[in-house]
């Protein structure tokens, strides 16, 4: 692993906080993530035991997008949040969900969108969200609700570092980042259940459709 400005300025946070008690070496390891595991439990020490429907910590929208996936995905996309919410806070911004499942009639509009020169999507049936296991996150600045993402070039960028800080705890929660794929598939605000591949095969649309479930 190599130094990560990103990195470096969340342990420098989470250090002045009296959480992080590691050297400030840019490097997202154990000693990062449980040092942020610290501060959220420290914020709400109930924080596992409470059920999603009520949990305070996180805002209605973000609450009602995790109900719409697999419930065995459930879980472990609410125990990301819980732990990108302080790493996005120490730049002065809010992470929530804007998106979670879609219906293959969504992601079809989606996919002839994209080919009359809109945002990139991939065909329905090809994109995890269509199976209940993919959420996309979006920034929002603190002090004004302002959404980032298509925001002015300055605040691209910003919500880029948050989305980059924030995907490095995604494996620690049983996450594959769209913000580590590359080429066209580099997705920075999407997060999917790691299901040992990236891609829905036809063996999982067969299960899915069959079951309702891949998990």
């Amino acid at each position: 692993m190599k130094y990560d400005p990103v990195s470096f300025l969340a342990q420098s946070k989470l250090k002045d906080l009296g959480f992080y008690t590691g050297p400030l070496d840019g490097i997202w390891g154990p000693v990062s993530l449980a040092a942020t595991t610290a501060w959220v439990l420290s914020q709400k020490p109930d924080i596992e035991p409470a059920p999603i429907v009520t949990d305070s910590t996180l805002d209605s929208r973000t609450i009602s997008i995790i109900a719409t996936l697999d419930p065995k995905a459930q879980a472990k996309i609410r125990n990301f949040m819980l732990l990108a919410r302080p790493i996005a806070a120490t730049f002065g911004c809010a992470y929530k969900l804007i998106s979670g499942y879609r219906t293959w009639e969504q992601q079809a509009a989606l996919y002839k969108a994209c080919q009359n020169g809109g945002a990139h999507a991939v065909p329905a049936g090809y994109s995890m969200h269509n199976f209940k296991l993919a959420v996309d996150a979006g920034v929002f600045r603190i002090t004004d609700g302002k959404y980032l993402d298509d925001g002015t070039n300055s605040e691209q960028a910003i919500a880029e570092k948050v989305h980059l800080a924030c995907s490095r705890l995604a494996p620690q929660c049983g996450l594959m980042a769209g913000a580590t794929w590359t080429g066209r598939s580099n997705d920075q605000p999407h997060y999917q259940i790691d299901i040992g591949h990236a891609t829905p095969t036809d063996a999982d649309r067969a299960k899915f459709k069959a079951l309702g479930s891949l998990l």
